[in-house]
């Protein structure tokens, strides 16, 4: 079954001057049918500690089968804290513990037949996603729905096990080629992660990563069906949350010393109703637990109503608390003329008898002026379906370029070549200059994707191109910096990158939705254009 996945990371970018996480921060769900690369330097358990992790892990299993809810509580208490000593408090393992650990307690008190709802809303879900890659969508489909429908009830829409039905479900309709009633059910299934993300902590750093791609799924599905701004928003909000959220937490002074104690107030407040509903005193009866139960589930409502009655009467005062995107407009307003935003969305197949058998490519334009431009990206085989070459192609590239130079190196130009003309050469119409007056880009601003983590763009440039590339961690951040005052023009800039100073396995892979900071940039006015951000 599919876990929520939750981690804080950081990576100080000292040309910014700023900490900086993970691009993505939404509390989310993953699992093997859209499985992204592991993520270098993250401790996974070993020896002793991982064989009692799985003791641990069939006691709870055990436990809850048998309905022995406070057995199941103590086995996942055990294993949250083994975790925590062994992966660190923060580690996503670890989160992901906790997060199932506070699901446990608050099912336990409840009435025996929701207790049975909630284990057979598991394990239709399980069900479920063993029909989904055998390509039995319509099957799968009653299953993930009435999951769907058992969730929401126990457990409400800012539960990170809700935002993976609705994300379940989203997945198996589009696998059918029913891509509206997709879209609808992924608007859903982000909008309940984004509540999720916001319990999670208070700031962005310290709220959750995602390497699901909830939200470039969504993108890809709306510029399938024509909305290409739709489409650019949704993905620009995958892109850097924790950072904009710090920033904003960092800078805003505007809220007054009482609407501070009554925000306070009332997350308090919330966080404690949460913890009585996850707890129930010993020796009360079956219909004692029940209507303390609802009582204080009414009384959770009412202080999240308040709550977030409160919050935008702030944003109303004061304008957004947490770190906004920015709007398509406000984005093209920082652009220069001569310069485009650069993104690539990949995703991968959903499996045999897919209405799209080829999965979904992307490149992504964004100019100064008109509607981002989506491009699909054709495959080298018929009809222009990707190959396995094709997909394998930036793998090759990324392999080649971290080897070091010397005898037996292969030679990286045909490779690169070929990747050029995978990526880049799509984009030419989109580059060029336009019937609306804009010219060529000449700036490649190149925004994080998936599939091109750890290649640098510059060196598929052919030896005649002299366009300028550069690296922003969303476009919103680039907006940040365009709108800061300007150094010195005779200064120099130095930005530096956390890379893992661990030896990688063959099955590693950069993630840029992990470790957006991990690039070297060294700029000297006198021998490189100024920089665009």
């Amino acid at each position: 079954m599919r876990t929520l996945r939750v981690s804080f990371r950081l990576g100080l970018l000292i040309g910014f001057g700023i900490v900086i996480p993970g691009s993505s921060t939404t509390a989310q769900t993953t699992s093997a049918k859209v499985a992204q690369p592991p993520a270098p330097g993250l401790r996974k358990l070993t020896g002793d500690d991982a064989r009692r992790a799985k003791e641990l892990e069939k006691a709870i299993e055990a436990a809850l089968k048998a309905d022995r809810w406070d057995e199941a509580i103590a086995r996942a208490e055990e294993l949250l804290a083994l975790r925590a000593r062994v992966q660190g408090p923060k580690h996503f393992e670890t989160v992901n513990e906790e997060w199932r650990l506070k699901t446990l307690r608050r099912v336990a008190p409840m009435p025996q037949e929701d207790r049975i709802a909630y284990q057979l809303a598991n394990t239709m879900n399980e069900q479920a996603e063993t029909l989904y890659p055998q390509g039995k969508y319509a099957l799968a489909q009653p299953l993930f729905e009435k999951a769907l429908e058992i969730r929401r009830r126990l457990l409400t829409d800012d539960h990170p096990d809700a935002a993976n039905s609705y994300s379940n479900l989203a997945y198996n309709l589009n696998a059918q080629g029913k891509y509206l009633e997709a879209r609808d059910q992924w608007l859903r299934a982000v909008k309940s992660l984004d509540k999720a993300r916001l319990r999670v902590a208070f700031t962005g750093l310290e709220r959750a990563g995602s390497d699901r791609p909830e939200r470039p799924t969504l993108a890809a599905v709306q510029a399938r069906l024509g909305q290409p701004a739709e489409a650019w928003q949704t993905l620009e909000e995958d892109m850097g949350r924790g950072l904009l959220d710090e920033l904003a937490a960092r800078q805003d002074r505007r809220l007054a010393f009482a609407e501070r104690a009554r925000l306070r107030e009332l997350t308090t407040e919330l966080e404690q109703l949460d913890k009585l509903v996850e707890t129930a005193p010993k020796g009360l009866e079956q219909a004692e637990r029940a209507k303390r139960f609802e009582d204080l589930k009414r009384q959770r409502e009412l202080t999240s109503i308040a709550l977030g009655e409160f919050q935008t009467k702030l944003v109303k005062d004061h304008g957004a608390l947490a770190g906004e995107v920015a709007r398509l407009s406000e984005v093209q307003a920082a652009l220069p003329a001569d310069a485009a935003l650069v993104a690539w969305v990949d995703l991968p197949p959903a499996g045999p008898n897919a209405a799209d058998p080829d999965g979904e490519h992307w490149g992504v334009v964004v100019r100064s002026q008109g509607i981002p431009a989506w491009v699909p990206i054709a495959g080298t085989g018929p009809d222009g379906l990707w190959t396995k070459d094709d997909t394998e192609l930036a793998h090759h590239v990324r392999t080649d370029l971290r080897r070091r130079p010397g005898a037996g190196s292969a030679d990286l130009r045909p490779l690169a070549e070929k990747l050029r003309t995978q990526r880049l050469e799509p984009l030419a119409n989109a580059l060029g200059s336009t019937a609306d007056g804009l010219p060529t880009a000449r700036r490649l601003i190149v925004l994080p994707s998936r599939a091109m983590a750890g290649i640098p763009v510059e060196a598929l440039l052919a030896s005649d191109d002299t366009r300028i590339v550069s690296y922003a961690p969303s476009a919103t951040v680039f907006k940040y910096l365009r709108e800061q005052p300007r150094p010195d023009r005779h200064a120099g800039l130095l930005a530096l990158g956390d890379p893992v100073y661990e030896r990688p396995d063959k099955s590693s892979e950069p993630d840029p939705c992990r470790i957006t900071a991990c690039w070297s940039t060294w700029w000297h006015p006198a021998r490189m254009p100024r920089p665009t951000a």
